[in-house]
């Protein structure tokens, strides 16, 4: 493969090219952080201001397995959604919590807040180290097989 080198008097376009390029980057990644954050919330109020959800047993777990079944989205999803809304009803409070400096807030910033399923307090907790080995279609990228492995 041949490198491409810059000509000096194109160095300042190139540089200018590449910060632009760095600041569309992220931002869509922060409006794309920040998009699934306000849809789990979303999620998350509408299952608990429905009466079916008071009807159907809040808090157990049959209808969270129903609702994530039929939205194609898995049981802890469900929960996790709940439990944020439930936090924090008001989204704006909770990104008010963090410090102007946090320029991109994730969903794993809402997991450290969210209470633990079946109360939990991880007080037994052990590091597991995995190998993934995947089968990648070498034309597309597309992975077609994943297998994780205990090391």
């Amino acid at each position: 493969m041949n490198k491409l080198v810059i000509k000096q008097e194109d160095l300042k376009e190139y540089t200018e090219l590449i910060e632009e390029c760095k600041n569309v980057i992220y931002i869509k990644s922060f409006s794309q952080a920040m998009d699934e954050i306000e849809k789990r919330h979303e999620i998350g109020r509408l299952i608990i201001t429905s009466p079916l959800y008071k009807k159907y047993g809040k808090g157990t777990s049959s209808i969270l397995e129903r609702v994530g079944k039929d939205l194609q989205k898995g049981k802890s999803w469900i929960y996790e959604s709940i439990k944020f809304y439930e936090k924090y009803p008001n989204l704006k409070e909770f990104i008010s919590r963090f410090k102007p400096e946090k320029q991109v807030i994730r969903w794993a910033d809402v997991r450290k807040e969210l209470p633990s399923p079946n109360g939990c307090k991880h007080l037994n907790t052990e590091i597991e180290t995995i190998e993934i080995t995947r089968t990648r279609c070498v034309d597309c990228g597309k992975v077609l097989e994943e297998q994780k492995i205990k090391i």
